[in-house]
């Protein structure tokens, strides 16, 4: 997900870029159309602007490693299995097995149907290796 459209799972944030792009020059251009309501929200346009570079400040340093974005994603987007599946390998690379195993679990616990065995064969993988 990018800034503006949050969709909780791994997407490819490049794809949100124009849809961010569009409502901005749109917001931009229903301010200069009228100038009375650019005076009254001229203000609030700068206070978006500004919130908004700060989410980027937060968002870009994230994007420092392919295993810099996975761990900020997996913090934060706990209801998708494909992104806890991700963060669960990112622990399993640095050989933190139990770490792990509770990521694949809920990786697990998202998909109770099953669709996507992959975390359920890296944690079986690790319960072997255990006993």
């Amino acid at each position: 997900s990018n800034i503006l459209f949050p969709v909780g799972t791994m997407i490819g944030e490049r794809l949100l870029y124009v849809p961010s792009a569009g409502l901005l020059l749109t917001i931009v251009g229903l301010a200069v159309q009228s100038e009375r309501s650019f005076k009254r929200g001229g203000p609030l346009l700068v206070a978006l602007g500004i919130f908004f570079l700060a989410l980027l400040a937060i968002r870009v340093p994230e994007w420092a490693s392919p295993e810099a974005i996975t761990v900020a994603d997996g913090q934060k987007q706990l209801r998708s299995g494909r992104v806890q599946y991700n963060y669960a390998n990112v622990h399993l690379a640095a050989k933190r097995y139990e770490e792990a195993l509770a990521i694949y679990q809920r990786a697990i616990d998202i998909d109770p149907l099953d669709r996507d065995s992959l975390p359920l064969f890296h944690a079986g993988h690790i319960l072997i290796y255990q006993s």
